[in-house]
């Protein structure tokens, strides 16, 4: 899921010792990540050994067919190891409360994502309650595309997933021309999922995902800024949920 085209060979490299792991513990598995696949025919395919999903697809049907590994840990500054937020940014020197960006165009990576619509939808519906925050809503298609609307005043403000934003301040442009205003709630992060046909499967699993997470290069852990590895459970993104249900509650509508 973070899969930038500055950072594909150190995925390869973590799925490399994540393949020879799994060899050692007699699995079968691809010796290379499948970059052709339809995410979402992976995500719910039965052959599914490992992948990586968004906790809102998640709750939303993957978890039907897949069933949660862990997530990698990447550090993030007040989050418990794991977890992760999303940052709200805006062009630099229109930086105001959050409140007062009521009324402007926010840019959203897509509907079927936690950390740049379902989170701003929890973050913003306590502001405004029966009433729409934002006056225009703007499917970018990628975190890094609002990033770069934003930058190019095609919008105003953005919630970016915060490995999203780290990837970017090692080389997205758009990036010297933002600055975070504020931050949503910390939230498990992007899990790592195996087909529900796979459950005896999970410790043997895990295991492999840690030792490669351990085995990693420090250069590929700084590029992909992993600094670890958590298991997690299936109920640990029922959260997801939770907010958005009160969000709801509130009367405030999804993005769009």
């Amino acid at each position: 899921m973070y899969d930038w085209p500055e950072v594909m060979p150190y995925n390869d490299e973590l799925w490399r010792l994540i393949h020879e792991a799994l060899l050692r513990r007699g699995f079968d598995a691809p010796p290379a990540i499948d970059r052709e696949v339809v995410r979402e025919t992976a995500w719910l395919s039965p052959d599914l050994l490992i992948g990586q999903t968004c906790g809102l697809p998640f709750v939303r049907g993957v978890r039907q067919k897949a069933a949660v590994l862990g997530t990698f840990d990447y550090g993030i500054e007040g989050c418990d190891p794991g977890d992760y937020r999303s940052v709200i940014v805006c062009r630099r020197g229109e930086s105001r409360p959050l409140p007062d960006f009521e009324g402007t165009r926010v840019a959203f990576n897509g509907r079927d994502s936690q950390s740049g619509h379902a989170a701003l939808v929890a973050t913003v519906a306590p502001l405004v309650r029966d009433r729409k925050f934002f006056a225009e809503t703007i499917e970018s298609g990628a975190h890094r595309r609002s990033m770069q609307m934003v930058a190019d005043g095609s919008a105003d403000v953005a919630a970016v997933d915060v490995v999203s934003w780290l990837l970017a301040l090692d080389g997205e442009p758009a990036t010297d021309a933002l600055e975070v205003v504020g931050s949503t709630a910390c939230t498990p992060g992007l899990p790592l999922i195996t087909s529900r046909t796979r459950l005896a499967d999970r410790e043997e699993l895990n295991a492999a995902i840690h030792e490669a997470t351990t085995a990693l290069s420090q250069e590929a852990k700084r590029a992909l800024h992993i600094h670890g590895y958590v298991p997690r459970l299936d109920s640990d993104y029922d959260v997801i949920e939770q907010r958005l249900a009160e969000a709801v509650a509130m009367g405030y509508p999804q993005l769009a």
